[in-house]
């Protein structure tokens, strides 16, 4: 019974289980971007086109 009480109270588990609760963080967030990504960047080329083709020099 003694050991059953030791593991109860043992927390090294949870110290892995707040690690892949990290990484599935950082991976969502690593995922989202990069899904965005294009779309903004095809936004703002398509912005800095136009506004470059409006300017006129000398």
């Amino acid at each position: 019974m003694k050991k059953v009480w030791f593991f109860i109270a043992s927390d090294d588990g949870a110290v892995t289980v707040d690690w892949v609760m990290l990484t599935a963080a950082v991976v969502t967030l690593v995922a989202g971007v990069a899904y965005s990504m294009p779309t903004a960047v095809a936004t703002v080329a398509e912005n800095t086109k136009t506004y470059l083709e409006g300017l006129t020099f000398f």
